[in-house]
């Protein structure tokens, strides 16, 4: 999880990997951006932590977020990330983009701990 969601940290941003405390690009508050350059366009990489609720998978509210770095926290702040590579291509007068979503679990016998949710978030 460290390599798609390393911290939730603005101050610690690049341009090519940033934490977005806010909603960006048809994702969540809370999501972290890996941006990777390719000879013929751009990879994203947006990573946000999920919780499953009666009512499908919500994002981890990104105030709960506040502090994370994957170098030093022993709990995550979930057990599951939605994880959306975009690949925009350009090769002369063509240009495309594809989009894939993947439901990632940390399995149950993982490094961390995860957080338990505060008062106000689903169970």
């Amino acid at each position: 999880m460290s390599s798609v969601f390393p911290h939730a940290d603005t101050a610690r941003d690049t341009d090519d990997a940033r934490f977005a405390p806010e909603a960006r690009d048809d994702c969540p508050p809370g999501t972290f951006f890996t941006v990777v350059a390719l000879p013929i366009g751009r990879m994203t990489i947006a990573a946000t932590f999920v919780v499953g609720t009666a009512g499908g998978w919500q994002a981890v509210p990104a105030t709960r977020l506040a502090g994370y770095d994957s170098r030093r926290s022993v709990e995550l702040p979930s057990a599951t990330l939605l994880v959306r590579v975009t690949v925009a291509w350009q090769a002369g007068a063509k240009q495309g983009a594809v989009s894939r979503s993947a439901i990632i679990p940390e399995p149950a016998q993982g490094p961390c701990r995860i957080a338990a949710p505060s008062a106000s978030e689903p169970a």
